[in-house]
């Protein structure tokens, strides 16, 4: 007996759906992971994180809201420093007040004199580390440098946050 060509099921070509769902999600985890090597935009988060993934949520574990958006902002470059908003217009320049370069998360992070004593309290209490990307992509770390960058106080959407303020729940 020879199968019936109507017949879905004896066709050659025929997938199950479940086959189906992975291939598209396979397509789409392709096509994203080309989006986001070649993108022109997200360049400074590239640079600190090799490609995202679901570990890099456990930055933001436990930590409170404004805590998360600092860490996120410091992570894109699309944060209230002169440094980025110099680059259009909303600010009168890209250079920090300490006049020793641009006013930039890596500036502020890691060498700023204006911050010194500030970074040595809080940022550096154990091991030095020099390197923004590595502060900004390690957990005890990024909650350090988010602690750091609101006690600047040189984000004007933080600045009416108590000094007392805390990133975690958990005093952290």
């Amino acid at each position: 007996m020879e199968p019936d060509p109507r017949d879905p099921t004896t066709d050659d070509q025929s997938i199950l759906v479940a086959v189906c769902r992975q291939r598209l999600r396979d397509a789409a985890k392709a096509q994203w992971k080309l989006s986001w090597e070649t993108n022109p935009h997200g360049r400074h988060l590239r640079q600190i994180l090799a490609a995202p993934a679901k570990s890099h949520l456990d930055l933001h574990r436990g930590l409170r809201r404004a805590a998360s958006s600092v860490i996120v902002q410091l992570q894109t470059g699309k944060i209230a420093l002169a440094g980025y908003l110099g680059t259009f217009g909303a600010a009168p320049t890209t250079e920090c007040p300490c006049g020793l370069g641009r006013q930039d998360a890596d500036h502020i992070l890691t060498s700023c004199p204006t911050y010194a004593d500030m970074r040595n309290e809080v940022l550096w209490n154990e091991a030095r580390e020099p390197d923004y990307r590595r502060i900004l992509s390690r957990g005890p770390l990024v909650k350090k440098a988010a602690q750091f960058m609101l006690r600047t106080r040189l984000l004007g959407q933080f600045r009416t946050l108590p000094p007392s303020y805390r990133v975690s729940a958990s005093g952290s």
